[in-house]
């Protein structure tokens, strides 16, 4: 594979990420056209969903047309995920697969060319983070199997940049990685948000000083949403800059922070992004908070299209201090399926939990919610790792668990749900998957569910 040749310049693609909104629009209309009749004629799969949805991309005349056409979910994926491919197996490129914990696969396959187009979409993003070919030198600390962000994002995006990088993928032995990241010369962390904190936290229990002992400018974490807190303790603790990137198995990286950290700006000729609002399937408005749909605008060997990826967001089309005009993906970032809904419909997020742990020094961002029927209403309990926290701030989260989560404001005065409770536990309690995730946030044993 060739690398290529990078010049010093603050952005990579600046033809496609700095054009105007209205050629934006117009070209995702005629990528959109492209892709919706090459999957009804190349696809299986998409050939019977738009039969039996009755519509064809004869429908498609304007951006807005893209609602008639029906949702894609990962469901469809894990029961006819051979019936997306259009072309045999054996001529594909690279399979991923996504991270999940269910038995059964769900399996992303690449040919040559959308390979290309995939690792072009994640050069530009490592690209707006800062990285450079012969300044950098990135330690990769991230699961290096099937799962699409070590080996398929990392290691190939970096020798396509021609940046040197240190293959550790998870890291069981901290002291041996920190010996050897010292002795190459590290100056950059790329990891799993879990991996990176877990790394850092046993370092500094082997008494390293990270500042001093090692030259870490850039931190690029991705997988897990990142507390601003968590941020702000990765800084410290190595004096380097944090960057998140989004992505998911299915798309790749597709989002990444500029030097002004104001969301994930994205890349309009790779996806096209929908935000709609929960109950309606409608659009929401700039600045709104919606539903992430997507369709992969330059993929012909596995498409995908009105992928619902279950996750929550805002989004802003304004142009960013950095120059840059593409779509940004704003935070706080929601995992739907890390959403609670309560006896009368009253919901909670991930990330409210985070908003509030936020303000507790004293207690970890690994938490557990165990969610139980009492007498016809709901009562949660929120398990957090802590080594050191003390009743007042159990009492003191409790209150604001109330006080700061609307919804469960609303259900506690309604009779729904019951006031909140807090347990501490050791830390390291709580099991987690291999990426060092907490397997399960969410313990919901309730006869009735409500979502």
């Amino acid at each position: 594979m060739a690398i290529l040749n990078f010049k010093h310049m603050p952005i990579h693609n600046p033809q496609i990420e700095c054009m105007s909104l209205l050629k934006q629009k117009a070209m995702q209309l005629k990528l959109l056209k492209k892709t919706l009749q090459f999957a009804y004629d190349k696809s299986p799969f998409y050939k019977n969903k738009f039969k039996g949805a009755e519509v064809s991309p004869k429908n498609f005349k304007t951006l807005d047309d893209i609602r008639k056409f029906p949702f894609t979910t990962k469901y469809d994926i894990l029961d006819h995920n051979d019936e997306f491919l259009t072309k045999p197996k054996n001529k594909m490129l690279r399979v991923f697969s996504s991270s999940g914990t269910t038995t059964k696969g769900k399996f992303f396959y690449l040919d040559s060319k959308d390979y290309d187009e995939y690792l072009k979409c994640c050069v530009d993003c490592f690209y707006g983070i800062g990285l450079r070919s012969g300044d950098d030198i990135v330690s990769i600390m991230i699961h290096l199997g099937l799962t699409v962000a070590g080996i398929g994002i990392g290691v190939m995006s970096f020798q396509k940049m021609g940046v040197l990088a240190i293959p550790f993928g998870l890291v069981s032995d901290a002291k041996l990685a920190a010996s050897y990241m010292k002795q190459i010369g590290s100056n950059v962390i790329y990891g799993a948000t879990a991996q990176v904190c877990s790394f850092t936290e046993e370092l500094q229990k082997m008494k390293y000083n990270l500042k001093q002992e090692f030259n870490i400018e850039k931190m690029i974490v991705s997988g897990s949403i990142l507390p601003p807190r968590l941020r702000h303790n990765l800084e410290q603790a190595w004096g380097a800059e944090v960057y998140e990137t989004y992505g998911t198995s299915e798309a790749g990286r597709t989002g990444f922070e500029c030097q002004y950290h104001n969301g994930f700006h994205t890349f309009p000729n790779y996806v096209y992004f929908e935000f709609l609002d929960e109950k309606t399937g409608q659009p929401v408005k700039d600045g709104e908070r919606g539903d992430i749909v997507f369709t992969i605008l330059k993929r012909d060997s596995m498409p995908l299209i009105r992928y619902k990826i279950n996750d929550i967001a805002a989004f802003s089309t304004k142009k960013c201090k950095c120059g840059r005009t593409s779509l940004r993906i704003l935070g706080p970032l929601a995992r739907a399926e890390e959403r609670i809904v309560f006896k009368g419909f009253y919901k909670l997020y991930d990330h409210q939990i985070n908003e509030v742990l936020h303000n507790y020094q004293d207690v970890s961002f690994d938490w557990q919610i165990l969610i139980e029927d009492e007498e016809g209403k709901n009562t949660f309990t929120l398990k957090i790792e802590t080594e050191k926290a003390t009743t007042k701030t159990k009492k003191a989260i409790e209150a604001d668990l109330i006080r700061c989560c609307e919804s469960v404001s609303r259900g506690v005065v309604s009779g729904n749900i019951l006031p909140p409770k807090v347990d501490f536990i050791k830390q390291g309690t709580l099991e987690r998957n291999p990426l060092r995730k907490i397997r399960n946030r969410i313990v919901d044993k309730r006869k009735y569910k409500f979502y």
